[in-house]
């Protein structure tokens, strides 16, 4: 429930999504994934996600079993042409950065249309970010940065989960007993699993 607010905290009632906007989710983790269902149950016409060489098999596959069919690996494919492509030049009206990672947040400003919006997520661990300032004031876009949850995020989070907009169970891939919990933290760092649930003895 926690992310699944999160998301919509930022997605929904931050105002970054409007229906009908072509959307590009960077970070295909946990976090990402509820993102981009979020965008879509929000009205998005469109969600193109990017993932890295290491999101290849788990969780790109996930995106791709939750009905997403525009799921590129950036070692493979240019997320910025691919994006230009998809909005005959325009850019993305939204792009939801999950993925905290310096040279994604970077090209946040090459994927958004000019006047666009940008809706960050993700946390870089302090890691130095640098832009092209340039470019970031040429696009005139809204940068949404965004911290944990609204109260009132919750209750739309549990009607989306009921109605079925949401598909949270999808994102749980290991259910251990809570004496195993050294090897769900090991599966979740070599990002082997998305979401583990650990189970009271």
């Amino acid at each position: 429930m926690e992310p699944a607010a999160n998301a919509v905290t930022d997605i929904v009632e931050r105002g970054c999504i409007v229906a009908g906007d072509f959307v590009v989710l960077l970070g295909p983790g946990p976090i990402g994934l509820m993102a981009a269902q979020v965008a879509r149950a929000a009205g998005a016409r469109e969600v193109l996600i990017v993932g890295t060489p290491a999101d290849r098999g788990l969780r790109l596959d996930t995106a791709r079993r939750l009905g997403f069919a525009q799921v590129i690996d950036l070692g493979a494919a240019d997320p910025v042409a691919r994006c230009l492509e998809l909005t005959d030049g325009l850019g993305a009206d939204l792009v939801i950065e999950c993925s905290g990672a310096p040279a994604a947040i970077a090209q946040t400003f090459a994927l958004v249309r000019k006047w666009g919006r940008i809706c960050a997520i993700g946390l870089t661990g302090k890691k130095p970010v640098q832009l092209d300032w340039d470019l970031a004031m040429a696009r005139n876009a809204t940068l949404y940065l965004n911290m944990s949850t609204e109260y009132s995020a919750w209750d739309k989070t549990i009607h989306m989960i009921a109605a079925g907009a949401l598909d949270v169970g999808a994102l749980i891939t290991h259910e251990l007993p809570l004496t195993e919990w050294e090897r769900g933290f090991a599966a979740m760092e070599k990002m082997e699993a998305l979401k583990v649930v650990l189970l009271p003895s």
